[in-house]
């Protein structure tokens, strides 16, 4: 551990070096340096830091495993003072630079950067002699812990505020609270106990590197759309609100309300109040904020949710050199000149949260829609319409609130807030024309109930008996409560399988289909089943039909956990074949791990065991068969394959695991050949044969490699995507590899899901080897008995 630990210091110490001898020969501007000179080159790169760090470490830990420990010593402690001394002379050498100007000759600053190399050399040799062994040595340890801590910290507060743009006092502060943390800790703990926390320190950083790409994988899974294309990104997903009332109002969509580049920070603290007081008021002059808004809507939300986006969506068009004017009314001019009635009802429709309703349709056994409306599709016969006495509205008067009156309310005023038209009056009332279009609004308040209900009874255009599916144009409110719906007609009352959550808050159709009718599974194209239930329906009206919505409170903790899965549960609903693929990536892992440690066990024992004319000659040309790459051989073994009609079948994919594979053999040869003989002899005496021998004393001896070749061939197995794509046609055969390559093709859109579906596909991966990595490593590391 000590050596691994030292190698992955070694890589960051030498990432270190490259990135400040990169800096010191490129970067422009009092900050960037400021931050060199305050040791955070990470701040400035932290990627590129990060990656180099890694690269360099999967050569660095080798080197340091195979080193002399006197050697490996002297060479972390030497390139520690190297380093130390590199930054000591980074004020002589931005003195330089300056001096040089941009107009120098690259040969200029070439060796302007040799010369910064061979000084700190010679300053780090002079120091090595100068300071005390002890002391250099606790100046070492307090080193790589700074270097450590300052890197988890950048990292920390790159995923917190989503950039690195805090200020260069900031900065300084952080630093200086991590120097003086880390002074003290080398000076009061004992040495001895030093090396152990840097030793662990140094894993757990690299456990974190490493990890960050799989954590980032997890957390996608668990953000909307709108998070994940953004800049700068946003690595925490946010929470759901704990939503008790709806309609309601957030800030969530314009919560990221940067701050200008061409303007400073106490400047525009100061600005920022004025700025969303002129676009309120420029706002109310639209006019499209006269109308009452019905519901449980806080008053003072209003002017405040509505300001702050207001002023987050005029800003971003506001041009650089505008922010740094020097006076305030110019700007506030120019930002509230961007503010016009499109962009109110822009802004109103992404704060503004409801549950919304508009006429369903309902579509018959022959597939032709109704829509239950003032307008009904072309060629519709007179039995297809509406019932008499239909308003011009449509059918969205007849809902009516629940038993619960107290928590749900029906109204369609305020539902909508649309620029108006070129030959309309800003202002005017859409409930006051004959052909309003506004949807209904499902008005809920969860403190006096935990349980909304609003229900409507619908006319039915044909009989009942050839109703197949019903189609409710809705809008959610994202406060990811429950949400269910009922159809009672004739007696008999049906619900949702599927349980529903209030995720959405765009419009979009939500089709409740009759699961006895129709049992293909479509509900990735949004079409829920119902089934009946053993409660009998109480609505028998000829020729109508009741449709019940229903939302149940969740709270925060459930909602948190509603939302985190939403992804999940979109793309296990999205995969048609799912248990096949999981059935055919075990079967195919079971089959190839069988194969493989039979089949290498027994040839390995051949070749350490056996003696026959022309086994040396024999393995050198197994091991031979190694340096082919597998493209050679691809098109001759497809033809094989072929020929033996094993194309499209699961065959070509797990057979050949029985004729077993030149590394694995190679590899438990050579551990075979660490148990001892006196074992094989003793167990001859007792009468084994060969095969007992093997059977009953070799394998036993060799489980640690027999892990390592199960986890070897299990991830090869689980992950592998050629050869399903070479071998299979058939998408009932494919394995999760290849699933998901077939999922990314028709939902690459849906990185939500894209990722949650990679997420559960690596899991199993990530399980095996922490379940198994002692005898994985004992399995690598080749190691046996002696004699």
């Amino acid at each position: 551990m000590r050596r691994v630990a030292f190698g992955i210091l070694l890589a960051l110490q030498l990432a270190l070096v490259l990135g400040l001898l990169g800096v010191f020969g490129t970067v422009r501007g009092w900050l960037p340096r400021l931050l060199v000179l305050a040791g955070a080159p990470a701040a400035i790169a932290l990627w590129p830091f990060v990656w180099t760090a890694a690269t360099l470490a999967a050569a660095a830990v080798p080197v340091a495993a195979a080193m002399p420990g006197r050697w490996l010593d002297g060479l972390v402690g030497w390139q520690l003072v190297f380093l130390e001394a590199l930054a000591l002379l980074a004020p002589a050498n931005l003195i330089v630079t300056d001096w040089l100007g941009p107009a120098a000759a690259p040969w200029a600053w070439r060796a302007v950067l040799i010369g910064h190399i061979i000084a700190a050399a010679g300053l780090a040799a002079w120091l090595r002699r100068l300071i005390p062994a002890g002391v250099l040595g606790r100046v070492h340890i307090g080193i790589g812990l700074w270097l450590e801590a300052s890197v988890v910290t950048v990292l920390v507060i790159a995923i917190i505020y989503s950039g690195l743009s805090q200020g260069p006092f900031f900065w300084i502060w952080l630093f200086g609270m991590i120097t003086a943390l880390v002074v003290a800790v080398a000076w009061v703990v004992p040495r001895n106990r030093l090396g152990k926390i840097l030793a662990h320190a140094t894993l757990v950083l690299g456990c974190v590197v490493f990890a960050f790409p799989f954590l980032w994988l997890v957390s996608t899974s668990f953000k909307y759309n709108e998070e994940i294309f953004v800049y700068p990104p946003k690595w925490v997903p946010s929470a759901p609100p704990a939503v008790r009332r709806s309609p309601y109002l957030t800030a969530e969509p314009y919560r990221a309300l940067q701050r200008p580049e061409g303007i400073d920070k106490s400047r525009w603290q100061r600005l920022r109040p004025r700025l969303e007081q002129a676009v309120w008021a420029k706002a109310q002059q639209t006019k499209l904020l006269t109308r009452t808004l019905t519901g449980p809507i806080d008053a003072e939300d209003v002017p405040r949710t509505l300001s702050h986006g207001l002023l987050a969506s005029a800003a971003k068009g506001v041009e650089d050199r505008v922010w740094a004017w020097d006076r305030d009314e110019p700007i506030v001019e120019a930002v509230t000149e961007r503010v016009d009635a499109a962009r109110v009802a822009e802004v109103w429709k992404h704060v503004h949260r409801s549950v919304a309703l508009r006429d369903p349709r309902v579509r018959d056994v022959d597939l032709v829609e109704v829509a239950l409306g003032p307008a009904q599709p072309a060629g519709t016969s007179a039995t297809s319409l509406p019932a008499a006495g239909t308003r011009a509205g449509g059918h969205l008067h007849l809902w009516r609130p629940g038993p619960n009156a107290g928590t749900t309310q029906c109204s369609r005023r305020a539902a909508e807030i649309k620029p108006p038209k070129k030959d309309e009056k800003p202002g005017k009332p859409a409930a006051d024309k004959k052909d309003s279009k506004d949807p209904l609004l499902i008005l809920y308040d969860f403190s006096r109930g935990n349980r909304a209900v609003a229900y409507a009874d619908l006319p039915l255009p044909f009989a009942s008996d050839r109703l197949l599916s019903i189609s409710v144009p809705m809008r959610q409110d994202r406060s990811w409560h429950k949400l269910r719906f009922e159809v009672e007609i004739d007696g008999r009352l049906y619900a949702t399988e599927d349980q529903l959550y209030l995720g959405n808050y765009r419009w979009q159709d939500i089709t409740l289909k009759f699961k006895d009718k129709d049992r293909r599974d479509e509900r990735d194209e949004g079409v829920w089943p119902i089934v009946k239930t053993a409660d009998s329906g109480g609505y028998a009206e000829r020729g109508k039909f009741r449709l019940r919505l229903i939302i149940d409170r969740c709270s925060r903790w459930r909602s948190l956990w509603n939302k985190y899965t939403d992804s999940y549960r979109r793309a296990y609903i999205a995969t048609e074949h799912r248990w096949r693929y999981l059935f055919n990536s075990i079967y195919l892992v079971v089959l190839n791990v069988l194969g493989q440690i039979l089949s290498c066990s027994l040839v390995a024992y051949a070749f350490a065991r056996l003696k026959w004319p022309g086994r040396d000659v024999l393995f050198a040309v197994m091991l031979s068969t190694m340096m082919l790459p597998p493209q050679v051989t691809m098109i001759p073994v497809f033809l094989i394959f072929k020929h033996l009609h094993w194309y499209n079948t699961l065959k070509a994919l797990w057979v050949p695991s029985f004729l077993g594979g030149a590394f694995f053999i190679f590899m438990l040869r050579q551990f075979m050949k660490t148990i001892p003989v006196e074992l094989e002899d003793a167990a001859k005496i007792d009468g084994c044969g060969f095969f007992g021998v093997y059977w009953r004393i070799i394998l036993p001896l060799m489980k640690p490699a027999l892990a390592a070749v199960a986890i070897f061939t299990f991830m090869g197995t689980w992950n592998n995507f050629m050869g399903p794509l070479i071998y299979l046609n058939d998408q009932r055969l494919y394995p999760l590899a290849l699933g998901l390559f077939e999922f990314k093709s028709q939902y690459g859109g849906e990185f939500g899901m894209m990722m949650a579906a990679s997420t559960m596909m690596t899991l199993p991966v990530v399980a095996i080897f922490f379940l198994a990595q002692k005898y994985f490593i004992q399995g690598v590391t080749l190691t046996g008995m002696k004699g």
